[in-house]
C-alpha cells in the first residue's frame, strides 16, 4: 500500500475496510456494516459492481415491500425462509419468494 493508506498494514481485515471507508470521500463501492434488527449481529453489506449499489439481499424492505430501513443478517433470512408461515406472510411478492428460495438453497445453504 503506497500514499497516505501506508499506515494501514497492521490492522485486521474488518479493520481495515472500517478505516479505509472512513478516510474515503466517497462510500461509493466498499461494503457497508449493518446490524440485523432480528439477533442485532453486525454484518458486512457487499457491492454490487453490476447494479452499481449495494446488494438488496440483506434489505428487509426489498423483500417484505414497506419502507424500512431495517436490515437481515444471512442466518436471520434463512429462518425466515424455514419458518414457511411468517414466510409467506412478510414476502407476497411470488417472483421474491423464488429469488429467496434460490439464495438459501445456492448460497446460504
Amino acid at each position: 500500500m503506497k500514499g497516505k493508506f501506508k499506515e494501514l498494514k497492521d490492522y485486521a481485515d474488518e479493520e481495515l475496510l472500517a478505516e479505509i471507508a472512513r478516510r474515503s470521500k466517497s462510500k461509493k463501492g466498499l461494503p457497508i456494516k449493518a446490524k440485523c434488527f432480528r439477533c442485532f449481529q453486525e454484518f458486512w453489506i457487499k457491492w454490487n459492481q453490476t447494479t452499481q449499489a449495494h446488494s438488496k439481499k440483506n434489505d428487509y424492505e426489498y423483500w417484505d415491500g414497506k419502507s424500512t430501513k431495517k436490515k437481515i443478517c444471512n442466518a436471520c433470512l434463512k429462518n425466515l425462509y424455514y419458518n414457511k408461515p411468517v414466510f409467506w406472510n412478510t414476502i407476497k411478492d411470488l417472483k421474491k419468494r423464488k429469488i429467496l428460495a434460490g439464495y438459501v438453497s445456492n448460497i446460504l445453504g
